[in-house]
């Protein structure tokens, strides 16, 4: 047997004195991860080689945040505990399909302070039991939310209308999940988490389909056919003015330099008008296919005011397809939104690519520049980086994903993420280099000297 209580982080103090809510996952022998205890932060970004667990580290970090949600859509239905204890089995399997692990025991703990949840593959004699199971506080909110939803029927029994489709009884129905899973009366919103899958290109091609695609039954990946409808929605032409009014002017002009001109929706396609004239995303480079359904999506969804959720991102590879100096406007582009006044959401950010970490370092060393003025004029520090891309050390975490294990590369005396782990690559490659300097050089002096000769 597993034990439960292994993992258990308190509430800790920042040196601003503020409470930090936080939240951990702990992994033991799911898939490729072997052993991993994680502090998740406000950003998480997590690098490795390719096949290591990156993205089932994400994925899971998804699943467990749209946990409320996922509480929330049940009681609208005025599913039971039963019936919501098999959707999220079925949405776990459509995530990670049983074959991979059904024949493994493994644990996985995610807990929050608020509430905890286990997934665990127990062997049981020469068999598996799987179960996910969770603290009580997700059942009471489960029962309050029916409860309102049960107690609408009652009152408009004979009505065609939904319950979804009633916003006082649902809003009342997600402020009640909401204070349940919070423990504060007041709090209403819940954590949506938007997926942002490897292989954005996808999407250029599908255009005027996307709806179909998106709708259509086709077995297809599940993190792919989420964003579809994400991208589709986003690229409405009211919703992009309505984010655009909360949205730093600067940002903007990020996603401008990142996919070479203007972005433009018209008649079902997305068009990018640049210096010689308009093109077609479906005819543009793969740097601006892969890019734009990202940079789109993480200018509009951070700055919309929303009194009923706040807006959490998972991004695989921001650094697709681009190159070096786009890869830090990516970075840039995150940090404007985790500054964004009205969400407060988080960030998980999977790379395979050393020019992301630098990129954070540069935006935490700007904050920890900031600090050293201890309160006088620290404008020479906001000409190099502007104040809505600086990032608290307190507020990141960084791991190495790498044979199995999770490793946090994060440098507490420095208050940056560690030297060590951006310059693996670069030394992999300088030694090799070196060493064929040094043979290159002795293969002339012993040639040149039996020339001589």
């Amino acid at each position: 047997m597993w034990h439960r209580g292994a993992i258990i982080y308190r509430r800790s103090y920042s040196t601003y004195g503020k409470v930090d809510i936080l939240e951990s996952l702990s992994i033991s022998n799911f898939l490729t991860i072997k052993n991993a205890r994680m502090r998740l932060q406000r950003i998480n970004i997590f690098i490795g080689p390719q096949a290591q667990g990156k993205s089932i580290i994400s994925k899971l970090i998804y699943y467990f945040k749209e946990f409320p949600l996922d509480v929330f859509d049940s009681a609208l239905e005025a599913h039971d505990k039963r019936q919501f204890d098999s959707a999220n089995k079925d949405k776990f399997e459509k995530i990670f399909p049983a074959y991979a692990w059904e024949k493994n025991a493994f644990l996985i703990v995610y807990d929050n302070k608020d509430y905890a949840i286990f997934i665990e593959n127990e062997r049981v004699g020469a068999k598996f039991k799987f179960s996910i199971t969770y603290t009580g506080s997700i059942s009471k909110a489960l029962a309050a939310g029916r409860k309102l939803v049960k107690a609408d029927r009652d009152v408009d029994f004979g009505s065609d209308m939904g319950v979804r489709n009633r916003p006082n009884t649902t809003g009342l129905v997600r402020q009640a999940v909401a204070s349940v899973l919070s423990g504060d009366s007041k709090f209403s919103r819940l954590e949506q988490t938007i997926y942002i899958p490897a292989g954005r290109s996808f999407f250029a091609n599908l255009q005027k389909s996307l709806f179909s695609f998106i709708s259509s039954n086709i077995p297809i990946d599940f993190f792919l056919k989420e964003f579809g409808s994400i991208y589709e929605n986003t690229r409405d032409s009211a919703f992009l003015r309505q984010a655009s009014r909360g949205r730093p002017k600067s940002v903007d002009k990020t996603v401008e330099d990142l996919i070479c001109g203007t972005y433009v929706y018209e008649k079902g396609q997305d068009w990018i008008l640049g210096a010689r004239g308009r093109i077609g995303l479906s005819h543009s480079s793969s740097g601006q296919q892969e890019v734009l359904p990202m940079a789109i999506v993480l200018s509009t969804w951070p700055y919309l005011s929303s009194k009923a959720f706040l807006r959490s991102f998972v991004i695989e590879e921001p650094e697709a397809h681009l190159f070096p100096i786009a890869q830090g406007q990516v970075v840039s582009l995150i940090a404007a939104a985790y500054n964004a006044e009205i969400n407060h959401g988080d960030f998980v950010i999977t790379t395979h690519s050393p020019y992301i970490l630098t990129a954070f370092n540069n935006l935490i060393q700007a904050d920890n520049a900031v600090r050293a003025f201890a309160g006088h004029d620290a404008s020479d520090v906001y000409q190099v980086i502007p104040a809505e891309q600086h990032i608290r050390y307190e507020d990141i975490s960084a791991y190495m994903v790498l044979d199995g294990a999770v490793t946090s590369i994060m440098d507490d005396e420095y208050q940056l993420i560690q030297a060590d782990a951006i310059d693996g690559a670069s030394e992999y490659f300088s030694t090799r280099f070196e060493k064929l300097i040094e043979l290159e050089a002795n293969a002339t002096a012993t040639y040149e000297r039996d020339f001589l000769i």
